[in-house]
């Protein structure tokens, strides 16, 4: 594995802190509007989503145009030793993206799957390819964060908006249709946790009062999406909030985190019928299967996850494609060894098993370096003892709460998806990568925002 890059690496900068040109401001603007908005407008509907589609497929070829025409704005030398440059940022980031692409497409390949299946692998391809140019590229890193923080700040916003316009307006009771509710929900959670980092670590100013209303806002997007999974990523706030406090995660400190967090589960179970509906289901559902009926929720889940391991112990190094996988579920039920419902779904609602299914030991082990090393990297830039980079545990906080999500839901088969994970993690390791124009590694010390 290579070496983590150590987030203060300033040393290799073309000109200090402060001195941007206007060229490198609108680079930056034009980079971080590209990647916020292929990420943040997702929890959109319309025209909303369908921009963010757009700003995704422009992401590169913006940063292609800039490098072709632009020679004064490219970055000089790309290292990738320890305390060096771009070359680790990609190495950690783009690679595993880069990685997933080519184990689906060999898969597809492999088993002659129609080319559906690398719509969202190819999207990975993109944000690979356009974070290996933008790291390229000279800009001024400082205002890129602040656009980040922004825009992050307005997805939470833009959750609720979208929340209350399909419950009251359209009459939908679980909401987040578009994407879909537990996507919706995820991405708010993600949301909600992005904005608490900034909340934590923000010096007192009308944008963290704006970062602690997005976080409510967000969080009631997410409740209104009734989705059980989405509040398992609350397990990670305690780190969130003590990491970008710049503290450590004492027990006084996490028992007030762990109360809080309690708080808002209670106060939602009890105002939101659906959900605790939801909640309770666990326990019927389990004893439904026990006693043979499979078609309920959770059931569904059990089945999905034993005929993924069915398939994948048939065929260990390539898996059975899509078309395979969905054979083996017909055959199933032919057989008696699976419910009828479970037709209705084309993948096993746990990402780990259904690449493994479909693609085999090497797809799988590709989504987990997919979700492994942006952990590892983000985790390791939030806990500097020379400063607390927000960012670096924005990243960590997605990083975090994604892989949990993937244990009840094929996280990555959806557009929305995986455009919002892999998209964070590009767009939060540019924000910590030691480029030019880099800011103070702990916003708090200076009272500027990141």
């Amino acid at each position: 594995m290579p070496p983590i890059d150590s987030p203060d690496s300033a040393g290799s900068l073309l000109a200090p802190a402060g001195q941007t040109t206007r060229l490198e401001q609108r680079l930056a603007l034009a980079c971080a509007l590209l990647l916020c908005a292929s990420v943040f407008l997702l929890p959109g509907r319309g025209a909303v989503a369908h921009l963010a589609r757009l700003a995704l497929l422009l992401f590169p070829v913006a940063g292609l145009l800039v490098w072709v025409f632009l020679p004064a704005a490219r970055q000089a030398g790309w290292r990738t030793t320890r305390g060096g440059a771009a070359g680790n940022t990609w190495l950690w980031i783009g690679l595993p993206l880069l990685a997933y692409f080519i184990t689906a497409l060999a898969g597809k390949l492999v088993h002659g799957d129609s080319s559906v299946v690398l719509d969202k692998p190819v999207r990975m391809l993109v944000l690979s390819v356009g974070l290996f140019i933008w790291l390229h590229i000279r800009m001024d890193l400082a205002f890129f964060r602040h656009v980040a923080v922004l825009f992050s700040i307005a997805g939470g916003f833009l959750a609720f908006g979208v929340a209350l316009y399909e419950r009251f307006a359209l009459g939908i009771d679980r909401v987040g249709v578009q994407p879909f509710p537990i996507q919706f929900a995820d991405m708010a959670m993600s949301i909600a946790l992005v904005c608490a980092a900034w909340v934590a670590g923000l010096p007192k100013s009308a944008l963290r009062m704006l970062a602690s209303i997005s976080v409510a806002l967000a969080f009631v997007a997410c409740w209104m999406a009734s989705s059980r999974g989405a509040f398992i990523a609350l397990l990670v706030l305690p780190w969130v909030v003590a990491w970008a406090s710049g503290r450590r995660l004492t027990l006084k400190r996490a028992l007030a985190v762990l109360a809080g967090v309690l708080v808002v589960l209670a106060v939602g179970l009890a105002s939101n019928t659906r959900l605790r509906e939801r909640v309770v289901e666990v326990r019927t559902d389990l004893q439904a299967y026990a006693q043979g009926r499979a078609a309920t929720s959770l059931g569904m889940r059990l089945q999905m996850w034993q005929n993924s391991l069915h398939v994948f112990a048939a065929s260990p190094a390539v898996g059975a494609g899509t078309a395979g996988y969905l054979r083996s579920q017909e055959q199933g039920v032919a057989q008696g060894r699976l419910d009828p419902a479970i037709l209705e779904f084309n993948g096993a609602h746990n990402q780990y098993l259904d690449a493994l299914a479909k693609g085999g030991l090497l797809h799988g082990l590709s989504t987990l370096a997919l979700f492994l090393f942006p952990w590892l990297w983000f985790r390791r830039r939030s806990r500097q003892p020379s400063g607390v980079p927000l960012h670096a545990v924005a990243g960590f906080a997605v990083a975090s709460a994604f892989p949990l999500f993937a244990l009840s839901q094929h996280v990555l088969n959806h557009g929305s998806g995986a455009m919002f994970f892999a998209g964070s993690m590009v767009l939060f390791a540019l924000a910590c990568a030691p480029q030019y124009g880099t800011i103070p590694a702990n916003p708090t010390a200076s009272g500027n925002p990141p």
